[in-house]
């Protein structure tokens, strides 16, 4: 009797610290993402606009070191064939702002990313080539000072010194301008510090899953993770009407 006691006892303090030890997790957690958010927990249409509100984005730590980390899917090259199909903006709208840190865009006719960080001195291109169609796959952006490097699918895709420092923007977070691109995006990060290859190889070893791993595993028991996998076209028949009305906004 005094062993069922006992063990009732031992089980009960075993759930308390368990209980103690799940909620200091999401605590702190909850605290990194303050300084770290994450949007798009859920995949969105890569045609559709989303505003981020600076304040959301918490100021760097330093003022010339950043992060970010996102997953996209493309779906084709034939949407709003021959312009510039935007990704996301950190700054100001457009292809010419002098305020981008950074801007990503579609290549208007290639399956390259064009990469664009607005230093002291000029804007900066770079270009990440050949990105996969139809298949899910991961962009990182670390910037430290002067330098930047580049990670595709978690393996670094180059190392490459910017013009000038950086400037350190106060601007929103400008998903999607002008109808994007056809495909999907999720999980874009955003790391108010520098974050090196160690981060960048988990984050893409975790997938397209920006969710609590409890969360993720009762989305793939329910079923509701399929999208990731099972893309379905037809969410993105309809393309726009007139795809050269929005050319002049990247003037």
């Amino acid at each position: 009797m005094n062993n069922n006691k006992t063990s009732i006892k031992i089980g009960l303090i075993v759930s308390i610290l368990i209980v103690i030890l799940i909620l200091i997790y999401y605590k702190n957690l909850r605290k990194y993402l303050r300084v770290n958010p994450v949007f798009l927990k859920n995949p969105m249409d890569a045609r559709n606009y989303l505003n981020v509100d600076n304040n959301i984005l918490v100021k760097p730590l330093y003022n010339n070191k950043l992060s970010f980390h996102f997953w996209m899917y493309v779906d084709n090259l034939t949407y709003h064939y021959g312009l510039y199909k935007n990704i996301f903006t950190k700054g100001s709208k457009g292809i010419k702002s002098r305020n981008q840190c950074p801007g990503l865009y579609i290549s208007p006719k290639t399956n390259d990313i064009i990469l664009i960080v607005s230093t002291k001195l000029k804007n900066d291109f770079f270009k990440i080539e050949n990105f996969p169609l139809r298949k899910w796959f991961s962009i990182g952006i670390v910037i430290d000072g002067i330098h930047l490097d580049v990670y595709k699918n978690g393996l670094l895709e180059y190392s490459k010194n910017l013009s000038a420092q950086i400037i350190s923007n106060i601007g929103d977070l400008h998903i999607a301008q002008y109808g994007g691109y056809r495909g999907l995006i999720t999980c874009i990060q955003y790391f108010s510090d520098y974050k090196g290859s160690n981060i960048m190889h988990y984050k893409h070893i975790k997938g397209p899953y920006c969710k609590s791993y409890l969360r993720v595993l009762w989305d793939k028991l329910t079923g509701k993770n399929d999208e990731l996998y099972n893309f379905n076209n037809s969410k993105l028949e309809k393309d726009a009407e007139n795809p050269k009305e929005n050319q002049t906004h990247y003037l």
